[in-house]
């Protein structure tokens, strides 16, 4: 996988974008990006895309591990409590939970902080040390006042999430959300430490999370099976971010005792927090709108019924493998590494990973599309989980598929923007994506039922990597490599209607996939120019064996 990103990374060495457009107005003294605005030369290049392969390497592993744990821990729910009443509660309390979580531990933290960080880290270490502590504390401040409102109105936060729960449903829902909100302090914190550490250069942490948090709620579900209570399903929950709360200090005390070569007064870290506000202003726009939308989402969910509720997040389980497992990775190493580096380097390496990102994406999202009964079939359909359940998490698969590629793309083009701070222009982007699906949603929830919440979710996907790629000054490319890999994405599903009807099975399926992914690597030109790229590396290297 690394020599696939590297491959990517050269793979369109002529495609340069035009200068940025927008940002900043003025100049912080503190953090200046234009000083850095030089051509880099072959070792800088060389260094920074080990940088950038290194972390990945790190946590495309922990993402493995991670989405491996959560696959068995959502083969465990869906076989032991199918899209019932306690799956469904369990999904929701764990929504009411992270909406104020993530409300300042997403974009916020890993586009506005981290960047901060490292320039700190590299010019003032003992400053990038007082500016988190001082994070940490109004973190905390904010999480602790988070977890008290939702123990003392948990009926009522859960009243407004899911207005068409039954009375079991919500009950349950208010149970489990009031052991749930307890993990919040250790949520936010616990995200706090990994991107230090990122800012720091380590990855260790960032890709253990989610093989801790899948762990804990993998325990979490199995007991609460044999004990025949379901309050065990949360414990799981909170439990994984207290452990890796109070592993992770002991795991960074190097490098935060590293950072204290020297004292920071008062003003300095107001002056750090300043800084950070200045970052942070115009994401904080961002997480409001996400976490609108997926209010939104869960409460036409529990309209549609109490099983669409679980549904939805069995089928963003598989959605979000990808993102997690590639997207995720390659944005959040990028953010950190592209961070040490100029202007010039940043707009490049972010442009050549585009054919890449799609000659991967693409088709993994037709696959969706066309195969989604039999995607969902083949995972979840065991036990617990009937034909309806199938049916409706089938619907919201196949409304994801659509735009799945899309969100992989831009997850990655996104961090790029941060990473040159840019960070007005990217909210701006994703803003307008995340309003256009929350209309689509509401717009077709009653004629399209569960396949809406898919469908809105994939809309918007579009219309942000559209805007992203425009102000990264790629749009040309990406309609360029669209305009082809979409015809063939259409050609795929035609073939599967004539080959694979009424006889579809997985190994035909899998089958007619490979040889479609290897009729895309041939006539796509990025997958063709890292195909060449490979051979002649591999040449290379046994001339290079051979002349030693």
């Amino acid at each position: 996988m690394k020599a696939v990103i590297s491959a990517a990374l050269i793979a369109e060495p002529g495609l340069h974008p035009p200068p940025v457009r927008g940002g900043r107005s003025g100049r912080d003294p503190i953090i200046d990006l234009e000083r850095n605005d030089r051509r880099e030369s072959a070792e800088d290049a060389r260094k920074l895309n080990a940088g950038i392969l290194g972390g990945f390497a790190r946590l495309f592993t922990g993402a493995v591990i991670g989405k491996v744990l959560g696959l068995v821990r959502e083969l465990a729910l869906a076989a032991l409590f199918g899209t019932g009443t306690v799956a469904s509660a369990l999904r929701a309390s764990q929504t009411a939970t992270l909406i104020p979580a993530q409300f300042v531990t997403g974009e916020t933290l890993s586009a506005g902080l981290v960047p901060l960080l490292v320039r700190y880290r590299r010019d003032d270490p003992a400053r990038a040390t007082a500016l988190f502590r001082a994070v940490s504390v109004l973190l905390f401040l904010f999480s602790a006042v988070a977890t008290i409102a939702i123990v003392l109105g948990a009926r009522a936060w859960a009243s407004i999430l899911f207005p068409g729960f039954s009375a079991a449903a919500l009950n349950t829902t208010v149970q489990l959300l009031g052991i749930m909100a307890l993990g919040i302090p250790f949520y936010v914190q616990s995200a706090m430490f990994w991107y230090w550490e990122m800012a720091c250069g380590g990855y260790a942490l960032a890709a253990a999370r989610p093989a801790v948090q899948n762990l804990g709620m993998l325990l979490g579900i199995v007991i609460a099976w044999q004990t025949g209570n379901p309050l065990w399903l949360a414990w799981g929950f909170t439990a994984a971010y207290v452990a890796l709360c109070a592993l992770s200090p002991i795991w960074l005390s190097g490098t935060l005792r590293g950072s204290h070569a020297g004292r920071v007064s008062r003003g300095e870290t107001l002056a750090a927090l300043s800084a950070f506000g200045r970052e942070v202003r115009f994401l904080l726009l961002l997480p409001i709108l996400f976490q609108a939308g997926i209010a939104i989402e869960r409460i036409l969910a529990s309209l549609l019924g109490d099983a669409t509720v679980a549904s939805v997040d069995y089928a963003k389980v598989l959605v979000e493998t990808g993102l997690a497992v590639f997207a995720l990775p390659l944005g959040l190493a990028s953010v950190a590494e592209l961070s040490r580096t100029g202007v010039d380097s940043i707009r490049h390496r972010i442009s050549s990973l585009l054919p890449l990102l799609l000659a991967l994406s693409v088709p993994v999202s037709a696959a969706l599309v066309v195969h989604g009964p039999l995607v969902v079939d083949a995972f979840y359909a065991r036990g617990a989980f009937d034909a309806e359940s199938v049916r409706i998490t089938s619907q919201v698969l196949i409304g994801l598929g659509v735009g799945l590629w899309a969100q992989l793309a831009t997850y990655v083009l996104a961090k790029g923007m941060s990473a040159q701070l840019r960070n007005r222009e990217m909210v701006r982007c994703m803003a307008i994506g995340l309003v256009v699906a929350t209309v689509v949603q509401l717009l077709l929830w009653r004629s399209l039922g569960a396949l809406a919440l898919g469908l809105g979710v994939s809309v918007g996907a579009i219309v942000q990597l559209t805007l992203v790629a425009r102000a990264v000054g790629i749009g040309n490319a990406l309609v360029r490599h669209c305009s082809l890999l979409i015809p063939l994405a259409a050609f795929y599903a035609l073939a599967a209607e004539l080959l694979l009807r009424g006889d579809e099975t997985v190994a035909a399926a899998a089958g007619l996939f490979v040889a479609w992914w290897g009729l895309v690597a041939l006539l796509h030109p990025g997958s063709r120019t890292w195909l060449m790229a490979r051979a002649r590396a591999r040449r290379s290297g046994r001339r290079e064996r051979m002349e030693s």
